[in-house]
């Protein structure tokens, strides 16, 4: 939903991939975050209760020069 490779980040930078996936994992808030994220990834809702939102937002931000 955020337009991330999710593949090619873990082939790039295994530990960040690893980080955010045990975030998400054990975060109470992942129905509602599903929800916020598909309705619309703009909206910066989901941004005030995911742990990963930092660096997602990175992630996003830099992709474009990720070959």
């Amino acid at each position: 939903m955020l337009g991330l490779d999710l593949d090619a980040i873990e082939r790039s930078d295994g530990e960040t991939f690893d980080q955010i996936q045990r975030q998400c994992t054990s975060c109470s808030f992942r129905e509602a975050c599903a929800v916020d994220l598909e309705r619309d990834p703009n909206n910066p809702v989901w941004e005030a209760y995911c742990p990963n939102s930092g660096t997602l937002n990175a992630l996003t931000e830099t992709w474009w020069l990720t070959p």
